[in-house]
Formats: C-alpha cells, structure tokens, sequence
C-alpha cells in the first residue's frame, strides 16, 4: 500500500513523534541522531512542496473563478452595447457604396 503524503497526514505524523517530549523541562534537551534528523528534515522538505503546490492548485482555481465572473460581466456588457446598435438601427436601410457612383 502507497505511504499516504497529504500534509495534514504528514505534520499528524511528525507532531506524533515528538508529542512524548512535550513534556520536558525547559532546562532539559532533546537529542536526534543523524538518521533520524536526516529524515525529519527529509519530511519537512516534502511537507513544503505539498504545501507549495497547494497554494498553486488555489491559486489557479481562484484565477479561473475570478475568469468566470469577469466573462459574465464583459458578456452582460457586451450585450447591452449589442442591443443600443441594433435599436439604434431599426427601420434604417443601409445600402453599401463600393465607389459606383449613383446612376
């Protein structure tokens, strides 16, 4: 079965492991050894490009939605001009002039 990498995942995860030190005195330090400072830092790194690419993912669903209203104004715009030409018009002929002159 795939690891499952959310963030919310991972961060429960990382919090779990150092929860049973929260309870330290001030005056008390904890040790990591390599291994398990490489992997925390390893962690934090993925953490951080699911992050980013959230806010990407956020980002772009935010611009299409700002897209989509901005498309219904200019369309909503676009028909009212639309409408004052065409009442403008009514009952006028127009007959194109190519450059002949009138016979």
């Amino acid at each position: 079965m795939a690891r499952d990498l959310t963030l919310s995942v991972s961060l429960q995860q990382m919090l779990a492991s150092m929860e049973p030190h929260a309870d330290i005195p001030e005056d008390e330090a904890v040790e990591f050894d390599g291994p398990a400072f490489r992997s925390m830092i390893n962690a934090l790194q993925i953490m951080q490009k699911i992050a980013v690419n959230m806010e990407i993912e956020l980002a772009c669903h935010r611009d299409t939605e700002a897209g989509r209203e901005m498309r219904k104004s200019m369309e909503g715009e676009a028909t009212d001009q639309l409408s004052d030409l065409i009442a403008e018009a009514s009952g006028k002929i127009i007959r194109p002039n190519f450059g002949r002159k009138p016979s």
